[in-house]
């Protein structure tokens, strides 16, 4: 039986903002963006999705966030013997949390938000704690634990997917 794997890191996320007023898009934060992410196989339970969480004790980075592959810019752990999941790791974690704040001054400008990522294999997206978005992972309540639906390889690893977050799950401000 093959295991499939959930990897929540993001190799690489785009936010753009539809300009409500135009027919035109603005870059909140492009692929290469910093993040703070924590890689240690741990269970963060559901509080590390809030606004109000505590980040300050995780690692950072600017993406592209990853694996095994050579266009990686930041290597998350694989597993707990080795870094960057090297061929040797036989039991690698299957979620990664990654927090980015995101500051929009007045969302009434906006029309909507679309999401672009690369994951591998599974994603959940959380706004101000409440999930907008998920991609290969099974229905129900998702865990640290939880595996993706499917394993996601080759071409398809490296084909970015998209996802419109409607603008009411944003508040003026930090989200």
């Amino acid at each position: 039986m093959r295991k499939v794997y959930l990897f929540l890191f993001v190799v690489a996320m785009q936010l753009l903002l539809g300009v409500a007023a135009h027919a035109q898009t603005q870059t909140i934060f492009d692929y290469a963006s910093s993040w703070r992410y924590l890689d240690d196989g741990s269970n963060q339970g559901t509080t590390w999705k809030e606004t109000s969480y505590n980040d300050a004790g995780w690692s950072s980075g600017t993406g592209i966030f990853g694996y095994g592959d050579g266009w990686i810019t930041v290597c998350v752990k694989g597993c707990a013997a080795t870094a960057c999941g090297s061929s040797g790791c036989s039991s690698k974690f299957i979620t990664t949390y990654f927090r980015k704040t995101v500051n929009i001054p007045d969302v009434s400008k906006y029309s909507g938000i679309t999401l672009n990522t690369w994951r591998d294999d599974g994603i959940v997206v959380y706004v101000n704690g409440v999930e907008v978005w998920r991609d290969n992972m099974p229905t129900g309540t998702i865990a640290y634990n939880t595996n993706s639906a499917t394993t996601v390889d080759g071409a398809n690893e490296n084909t970015p997917v998209s996802q419109t977050i409607p603008i009411s799950a944003f508040v003026n401000g930090n989200n």
